[in-house]
């Protein structure tokens, strides 16, 4: 299972957004990444 498929992702991105002090959208972005990333290994 993928952190994209649980339910709970946009609260976990909320919390890292929060302690890393940057927008929300930024940790999700770079979630993306490196899940695309992974994928081409």
């Amino acid at each position: 299972m993928f952190l994209h498929e649980l339910p709970d992702a946009k609260d976990l991105f909320m919390v890292i957004s929060e302690e890393r002090g940057i927008s929300p959208s930024i940790v999700e972005k770079d979630y993306w990444v490196m899940h695309a990333l992974w994928g081409l290994q």
